[in-house]
C-alpha cells in the first residue's frame, strides 16, 4: 500500500514540473506570427540589342578578267578582200580590269585601219587611208564600266556601259561624211560581247553561297567556352553594305545579324537550324554584345548565410536575447527576402528584404558579391514588433545581419568574360575561324527570377567569322 502510494506521489510531482515547465515557458516566451512578404512578379533582365559579327569577303577579279580576255579573238572584224572599202579592227594587248568602289573597269586595246574609194562606173578611185602601207595602225580603246550590285542570293550583278575612245582619230573625210563613226561600228559587235561576257561572268565569278552556307552552317552550332559553357550566336539575317573595290580586289561589308547567349550544360545544346537568309542590303552594324549572367540560387544563398547565421545568439537590453535556428533566402519581385526563424525570449518567424546589389569586391575583399545594403524589417515584421517585442527593432541586431548578407557568386561574370575571350578566338574548322575581342563590361543590375539572383552583364566588342575561301 505504502509503495502505492509512493509511486502515485512520483507521478504527481513529474506531472507537476512537466506543468511548472510549461508555465514558465509560456511566461518567460512567446511566440510572434508575421506574414511573408509578396513583391509581385519577379522582375526579367533586360534584352540585349542585337550583335553583328562580321564577315569579312573578298573577291579577286583576276580569273574574271582572264577568263573574259581568253575569250576575246585576235582578229575582231575585217573586210581585207573589197577592192573599194577595206577594214580591219584587231585585239591590240589584253583585257584588263580594275575595281573602285562599287564599279569595275574592264578595258581592252584595240588597233583599226580603214582604206576608202569611190566607186563610180564600176572603177574604185581611192580617196584615203588609215593604217595601211606605212602608216601605222590607229589606236583605240574599249572601256566597259561595269556597276556592281549585290543580289539577294549571294552574288553581284553587273550593269555594264561600253564604249569606243579613239587615241589616233582617222581623218578621212569623204563628202563631208566622218569616216571615224565607222569605227564604232565595227567594234559594236565586241562591245555587245564584252557586254554579255561582262553580265554573264560577274554572276558566277562572285556568287559566294557555298562559302557563306559554309560559315552560315559553323555559326549555327555551338561553341565551347569552358568545360560545361557554351557560346550560341542565333545568327538570324546577313546585311551587306554595297561592293567596294580597289585594284584587283572587290571587298564588301557582311554582317551575320545574332543574339548571342551563353548557356550552361553539360552536354553540348543542340545547334540552331535556321536556313541561310537571303542577303539584305544596308548597312550592317559592327559591334558585338552578349549578356553574361553571373548567378546564385537561393538554395546556395540560404546555405551561405546559414553557416554564419544558424545557432548564433543575440543579446538585446533589459537582458534578452535570441538565437536563430533557421534561414531561408528568397527573391519575391525586385526584392531580396531573408527569413529568420528564431527561439529563446520571443520564437516565430522575421523577415526582412531590401535590394540586392552587385559589387566587384565587397568592402573585406570579397570579389563580385551579392549585397543588400538596405536589408531591413518589413513593413509587417516592425508593425508586430512594434506591439509585442519592440527590443528586436534594436539597430544593431539588424545592422549585423546587413553585413553579414554578404554573397559570392556561384558563377563570376570576371569568370565568363575569359571564357568567352577564349572562345571567341577558336577554328570552329580548317576553314572557318572565329576571332574577337571583348572591349568592356558593364553591369546592368541584379534580376531575381524563381530559383536564383542573376547578376546581367553586357560584353560589349567585336567579333569576325573568317572563311578562307571568301578571301
Amino acid at each position: 500500500m505504502v509503495k502505492r502510494q509512493t509511486k502515485s506521489v512520483l507521478i504527481a510531482r513529474s506531472v507537476l514540473l512537466f506543468l511548472l515547465l510549461i508555465f514558465w515557458s509560456i511566461a518567460g516566451c512567446y511566440r510572434i506570427r508575421v506574414p511573408a512578404p509578396s513583391g509581385g512578379p519577379n522582375s526579367l533582365p533586360p534584352t540585349v540589342e542585337d550583335s553583328t559579327i562580321k564577315l569579312p569577303v573578298s573577291i579577286d577579279i583576276r580569273p574574271m578578267k582572264d577568263y573574259i580576255n581568253g575569250q576575246i579573238p585576235r582578229i575582231i572584224s575585217e573586210d581585207p578582200g573589197h577592192q573599194c572599202y577595206e577594214w580591219g579592227v584587231y585585239k591590240g594587248g589584253d583585257f584588263e580590269l580594275s575595281s573602285k568602289g562599287d564599279t569595275i573597269t574592264g578595258q581592252l586595246p584595240i588597233v583599226y585601219r580603214l582604206k576608202v574609194g569611190l566607186f563610180p562606173y564600176s572603177i574604185c578611185f581611192p580617196t584615203g587611208s588609215c593604217g595601211y602601207g606605212a602608216e601605222p595602225a590607229r589606236r583605240a580603246n574599249v572601256v566597259s564600266n561595269v556597276k556592281l550590285s549585290w543580289n539577294p542570293d549571294w552574288h553581284l550583278d553587273a550593269s555594264p556601259v561600253t564604249s569606243v575612245n579613239l587615241i589616233d582619230p582617222c581623218q578621212i573625210t569623204v563628202m563631208q561624211y566622218d569616216i571615224t563613226a565607222r569605227v564604232h561600228e565595227l567594234a559594236n559587235s565586241q562591245i555587245q560581247f564584252i557586254d554579255a561576257n561582262v553580265r554573264d561572268t560577274v554572276p558566277k565569278a562572285t556568287n559566294v553561297k557555298s562559302e557563306a552556307q559554309e560559315g552560315w552552317e559553323k555559326a549555327r552550332g555551338p561553341v565551347r567556352l569552358g568545360a560545361d559553357t557554351w557560346l550560341l550566336l542565333h545568327t538570324k539575317a546577313v546585311l551587306v553594305s554595297n561592293p567596294n573595290g580597289s585594284g584587283q580586289m572587290v571587298n564588301a561589308s557582311v554582317g551575320l545579324t545574332a543574339r548571342p547567349e551563353v548557356r550552361f550544360s553539360p552536354q553540348a545544346p543542340p545547334p540552331d537550324s535556321s536556313p541561310l537568309p537571303a542577303l539584305t542590303l544596308t548597312d550592317p552594324g559592327d559591334r558585338f554584345h552578349i549578356a553574361l549572367d553571373g548567378s546564385l540560387t537561393y538554395t546556395n544563398a540560404t546555405q551561405l548565410l546559414a553557416t554564419s547565421l544558424i545557432g548564433r545568439i543575440y543579446q538585446f537590453p533589459g537582458n534578452r536575447k535570441i538565437r536563430i535556428r533557421s534561414v531561408q533566402v528568397y527573391g519575391t519581385g525586385d526584392i531580396a527576402v531573408l527569413q529568420l526563424g528564431i527561439d529563446g525570449d520571443v520564437r516565430g518567424t522575421l523577415y526582412l528584404q531590401g535590394t540586392p546589389v552587385y559589387q566587384p569586391v565587397s568592402e573585406d575583399g570579397i570579389p563580385e558579391v551579392i549585397t543588400i545594403p538596405n536589408l531591413d524589417y518589413t513593413l509587417e515584421t516592425k508593425n508586430i514588433l512594434a506591439k509585442l517585442a519592440s527590443w528586436l527593432l534594436h539597430k544593431p541586431f539588424v545592422e549585423s545581419l546587413r553585413a553579414a548578407a554578404k554573397l559570392p557568386l556561384q558563377t563570376k561574370v570576371s569568370d565568363l568574360k575569359a571564357e568567352l575571350q577564349g572562345g571567341l578566338n577558336q577554328a570552329l574548322s580548317p576553314d572557318v575561324i572565329l576571332s574577337g575581342n571583348i572591349e568592356s563590361l558593364n553591369v546592368r543590375g541584379v534580376y531575381l527570377d524563381s530559383k536564383e539572383f542573376l547578376v546581367r552583364a553586357v560584353a560589349d566588342g567585336t567579333a569576325e567569322l573568317h572563311v578562307s575561301s571568301l578571301h
